[in-house]
């Protein structure tokens, strides 16, 4: 904390901000959540249509 203070090392910026920071709800609760039912309700067909659905997801 002192280096920092009397700038003796500087940190690098963040490029895009707002886009690293998350909150906590969005971390822990909706990406599991989105995960599992990506998981769940996957195509099991032929890969055009597994293909637009990862798409869609992603």
């Amino acid at each position: 904390m002192l280096l920092v203070h009397f700038d003796l090392a500087a940190y690098p910026l963040r490029e895009f901000p707002k886009a690293s920071h998350l909150n906590i709800t969005f971390k822990l609760v909706w990406t599991p959540v989105a995960n599992s039912l990506y998981y769940i309700y996957r195509p099991r067909s032929n890969k055009l249509t597994k293909c637009f659905y990862f798409a869609a997801w992603n």
